[in-house]
Formats: C-alpha cells, structure tokens, sequence
C-alpha cells in the first residue's frame, strides 16, 4: 500500500510561509527596521539625562560617604563631586554633559527620586564605563519596546504586517517614545513589564499564570510606583467579576514580588529605612511644582496653571469613583441578564485579557489624570489600551458601531500624540498642545468606562480576530 502524499501538508506550509515575503509584508519590514535604526540614532545622539541619575547615585550609595541619597544636601554634594570628576577625570564627552545638564537642570543639584529598587537594579548591573552602560541601556530598553508592541500584537490578534507597521509609526512618530529616548527613562521597560503580564493572564491554562503575572506586576510597581494604580484597578476588576481565587493568586505573586524586591534594595543600601527617605523626597518632588513649560503635562498640573487651583486630589477621587461606579453599575447589568436570559450567561462571560486590559488601561489614565507631575514619555503606557482599541475585528462578527467610534478614538490619541499634530497645534496655539495632550489620557479613559460598564457582560474573543488571545 502506497504512503499517502505529503504534497498538500508541504504545500500549505510553503503557503502560510511565503506569506510573509509579499511586497507588502517587505515594505513594513524595512519600515519598522528604519524607525528602529532612527530610535538608536536618536537615543545615542543625547546624553541620556535621567539615565545619568540611574547610573550615578548607586555609586553613591556604594562609596558610604553619603547616608542618606534623597536628602536635599546629600544630591547637592552627589552633584557637585560627580560633576567635578566629569571634569577632572578623563571621561567620555557623553558623560560629562550628562553631569553638566543634571546638574544644572536640578538647581545645582541631583533629582535622586527614583525608587531604591531601581538605583539597586541599575548598580548592580553597571560597569562602570558610562558609554557603554548607557549603549546596553538603550538596546535593551528599544528592544522591550518594540518586543511589548509585538506581544501585544499578537495578544490582540493583529497580522505580523501590521505589528510591523505599529513598530515603524510607534519607534519613528510616536513623541512619547521619542522624549523616552532623548532622556533615557525607564518606561520602555515597564511597558514590556505589562506586555509580560498581559500575556502570562492569557495563558488560563497553566496552573502557575496569575502568580506569576503577579509577580511581574508587583516587582515592576516596585521598580517605578507608576504601576501602583496599575495594580489597584487591576485587583477591583476582578473583585468585580468575582474572580476571587484568580485575585488572590496575583496577589500573592505580586506580594512576593515587591517583598524581593525591597530585601534586595535593603541589602544594597545597606539599611531598610531608605524607603521611607526615598518616600520623603518624593513628596517633596511633587510639591516642587515642575511647570508646563518644563514638559509637565499632566490634567492636574495644568488646570492647577490655567486656574490656580490644585486639582489632583480633587481628580483623583471623581476618576476613582467614576471606575468604579462604571463597574458597579455594569455588575448590577450582568446580574439582570442573569436573571432575565439564563441560555445567555455563558457567552455573556468576559475573557480573562479584556478584563486585564481594562485594569491596566483605567489605572495608568488615573495616574495621567490626577498626578501631579507627569512627564511626555509617561503617555508610552497608554499603549496597551491604545492597541486594544484599535485591535482587529473578525469577518464574521462585523464591526458595530461602537467598534467603529472605539477605533476612531483610539486613532485620534495616537495621532494627537505624534509630531505631525504637534507641528500643527503649534501653529494654530503654542499653548495648546499640553492642553491636547492632556486630554488624550481623558479620552482613553472613557473608552475604559465603556468597558467598565460592560465588562461582566463582554466576550472580546467572539469579536476579535481568532488568533487574540492565542499567542505562545
């Protein structure tokens, strides 16, 4: 008895590979590889301003001659005798203007508010040569960008052409990303950190998923607290949805997380009381009053310049009472189909993704909406939501209009977060684009309330495409 032919499987498998070399398919390639080449460009032509704080107070702490980095005296004698041995010693032209501009930029002293966990991080892996830390640095941070833009991708069921094209507008017209660059902060690595936790939620079928997902989450807070809403909303959602045994797992996992995290940090400053000075500084950064002009564009910072009036209290807690007023009312909503149209409840089931997303979306627009100080690459965390939003629709299930407007919304905050708008707001108001910018975290928002409101009702995977939420 003959074999059976192998042509038909070869030929399917040459198929679904030749795909990928369509002329279209090439053009995006060679786009998204010139937005990755224009990103190292640009971050290597700066000096990497925060990156110097990074790299420079670990050492600090490693000398001892300083007892405590976060005091008002402490960074201006780290500034000073780092400054002065830019000078002295032979080091590299990039160093020395990064020591020139900290120094100057921050009243003559160092802005040493990074968590202890951070400083740890970055000192442990240093070597001491500014250049070629800052270069391993950068690829590492340009890599966890565009490896989150292509987890999320997949995750979201986009085709490969157009995570590539995402990569070439996100790397090459995305000011956000663009400001991360020219200062070497770390928000790549975060966005990456949620990408990571994004995908672990969508594996439902391993039995270690939520701790581990937790864990990512919890250290990633830890390394910069611009999470911690990010965590908080995260743990509502699913307290709303009664996930309760899933909710306890990420919990723990980013409990462990943040307990490694500050014993690490403790060991490295060589005393567990540096959070709490590290929370002392903080407070007093935030009361500082970094101006608009100063590239602040937070809602709080600006209504506080345009009325006088601190807001962010005030924004913080209509933002929170809204989220979860959205997500009350949505639970009473469920409980009504429930009751009404029981043949209904199973496919009135969220996914596990677009509950995640929801969290992650709500709680990074509450930080852009009521904190008072909000730096232009701080918006690269918008992402996740922005990509959720503008994510596929399968064939079959139509785009209704809500889809539609989500789409549009979506395009509109990345497109007013690009140079192109920006060019065009200035010319029509110089004062308008912090205005826009703003309000971009406003629209993002709402779009999350609308999920909020329907998310114990909503299945995004009986919408999207059938590779979402199906990326290994």
């Amino acid at each position: 008895m003959e074999a059976p032919s192998t042509e038909p499987v070869l030929g399917s498998r040459l198929n679904g590979t030749w795909r990928y070399f369509n002329p279209g398919m090439l053009i995006a390639a060679l786009l998204a590889a010139n937005g990755i080449a224009g990103a190292w460009t640009v971050a290597m032509g700066t000096p990497g301003v925060d990156f110097y704080h990074y790299w420079v107070v670990p050492q600090a702490v490693r000398s001892g001659k300083y007892p405590n980095v976060y005091s008002a005296e402490c960074r201006r004698r780290i500034g000073f005798d780092y400054g002065s041995r830019a000078h002295e010693m032979k080091v590299s032209a990039r160093e020395q203007a990064a020591a020139v501009l900290s120094y100057k930029a921050d009243e003559r002293s160092l802005e040493t508010v990074a968590t202890p966990f951070l400083f740890t991080v970055f000192g442990e892996s240093a070597t001491g040569n500014y250049d070629r830390d800052y270069a391993r640095f950068v690829a590492l941070s340009l890599g966890s960008y565009v490896l989150a833009i292509f987890i999320m991708g997949r995750l979201f069921g986009f085709e490969m052409g157009w995570i590539l094209a995402l990569i070439a507008l996100l790397t090459r017209w995305f000011e956000p990303f663009e400001s991360e660059l020219r200062v070497g902060n770390v928000n790549s690595l975060q966005l990456a950190a949620l990408a990571l936790f994004l995908w672990l939620q969508s594996k439902s079928r391993w039995p270690s998923s939520d701790l581990l997902a937790g864990l990512v989450l919890g250290v990633a807070a830890l390394f910069k607290p611009v999470l911690l809403p990010v965590v908080c909303a995260v743990v509502v959602v699913q307290l709303a949805g009664r996930r309760f045994e899933q909710c306890a797992r990420m919990v723990g996992g980013a409990t462990i997380g943040a307990l490694v995290g500050f014993l690490w940090s403790g060991m490295y400053f060589g005393t567990a009381r540096c959070w709490s000075q590290w929370l002392g500084a903080l407070r007093e950064v935030l009361g500082s009053g970094r101006r608009v002009e100063e590239g602040n564009l937070g809602l709080a910072r600006l209504s506080f310049e345009l009325a006088g009036v601190d807001l962010s209290v005030a924004l913080l807690v209509t933002a929170v009472s809204v989220f979860v007023a959205a997500l009350w009312f949505g639970r009473r909503r469920h409980l009504a189909v429930r009751r009404t149209r029981d043949s209904e409840i199973v496919s009135a089931t969220p996914d596990k993704l677009s509950r995640t997303l929801l969290g992650i979306g709500s709680g990074i627009c509450v930080t852009l909406l009521s904190s008072r100080l909000v730096w232009y690459h701080y918006y690269i965390l918008l992402l996740p939501a922005l990509m959720y939003y503008l994510r596929p629709t399968a064939p079959a299930a139509g785009i209704s209009g809500r889809r539609s407007l989500e789409r549009v919304s979506a395009a509109a905050v990345v497109f007013l977060l690009t140079p192109l708008a920006h060019l065009l707001v200035q010319e029509a108001s110089p004062h308008l684009h912090p205005v826009l910018v703003s309000l971009t975290a406003a629209v993002a928002f709402l779009l999350c309330l609308f999920d909020a409101r329907d998310i114990p009702g909503k299945n995004v995977l009986q919408e999207a495409s059938p590779t979402a939420g199906e990326y290994t």
